[in-house]
């Protein structure tokens, strides 16, 4: 049980944050702009409180903003990927934030603009990302041990 938290993390580095902090630093090199983020909100679910932490596609709802009042259609059992009606007004803010920046971002190839805090474009002089959760603020070092064990690892079976 002990051992739970740093298995989820190597498991989330090695199939997530590593192969995106590849990409990140790819566009990078490009001098293609990109922004990086990080989701740590956790989405109300059929399980309740058996849900420890944000989780892939969990974002989906918010970046769409289709929180739905409703679990899922009747018959079918809870999963931890179905969202329920439970829904904050913080849940609303992130979502309108978040359609925001895509809406921005899609009209101006800028996520950013007057009324929303600032998202940084990447840059590894720095290595700021967004943290999209509770509150929305700026972060550094996402996964930054885990990227370079997946670049390492990566790099030893070429």
């Amino acid at each position: 049980e002990q051992a739970r938290p740093a298995i989820a993390r190597l498991a989330s580095d090695m199939r997530f944050a590593g192969p995106v902090r590849v990409q990140v630093a790819a566009h990078e090199q490009l001098a293609a702009p990109v922004w990086l983020y990080q989701f740590t909100r956790v989405p109300p679910t059929a399980l309740g409180n058996a849900v420890a932490g944000a989780y892939h596609g969990g974002d989906l709802v918010y970046w769409f903003g289709t929180m739905a009042p409703s679990p899922m259609p009747a018959g079918q059992p809870p999963s931890h990927m179905t969202t329920h009606g439970a829904w904050t007004d913080a849940d609303r803010r992130l979502s309108k934030t978040l359609i925001d920046y895509w809406t921005q971002f899609a009209a101006t190839g800028n996520p950013n603009r007057d009324g929303l805090p600032q998202w940084p474009q990447y840059d590894s002089a720095t290595d700021q990302h967004l943290n999209l959760g509770e509150t929305v603020a700026v972060g550094e070092n996402l996964h930054h041990a885990g990227a370079s064990l997946f670049k390492r690892f990566e790099m030893s079976r070429r």
